[in-house]
């Protein structure tokens, strides 16, 4: 799943903008999760359940994830240095929200490559990250 995200990001053209790496990354994301729906379920429904060890596991990939996210956000700053500076919490957060969103979409059974979902993280990490005002659906 990472591999593919950092992966779609690589594939934008040098000097590509923060905002289309960002949705480049969370498309590759909702995507994946798309595309590997019995990895979705393990990890965002069954995994949470299975034990202290299986815990660890996640809190470890939220932490993966937050610190992706950090890397974006000071990469991004460069250019935007109007764009708040955040805590690491706020990163992880981030994650912890992803995380929630997706899991509801996996427990209703599908997530949707073409519904809101990556809509929905697209304005959420912009809202928190560059404080821009809601943009996405709903």
């Amino acid at each position: 799943m990472t591999e593919r995200v950092i992966s779609a990001t690589r594939a934008r053209p040098a000097g590509a903008g923060a905002e289309d790496l960002l949705r480049a990354s969370l498309v590759a994301y909702v995507d994946f999760l798309a595309t590997e729906p019995a990895f979705a379920r393990a990890f965002y429904i069954d995994m949470p359940v299975a034990g202290p060890r299986a815990v660890r596991h996640i809190e470890a990939a939220q932490h993966a994830f937050a610190r992706l996210n950090r890397a974006w956000h000071v990469r991004a700053r460069r250019d935007h240095p109007d764009w708040p500076a955040v805590p690491y919490p706020a990163y992880y957060a981030l994650a912890g929200a992803t995380t929630e969103l997706v899991r509801t979409e996996v427990r209703r059974g599908k997530v949707d490559p073409a519904g809101d979902l990556a809509e929905t993280l697209i304005a959420m990490h912009l809202a928190i990250l560059a404080a821009w005002p809601w943009t996405g659906p709903g």
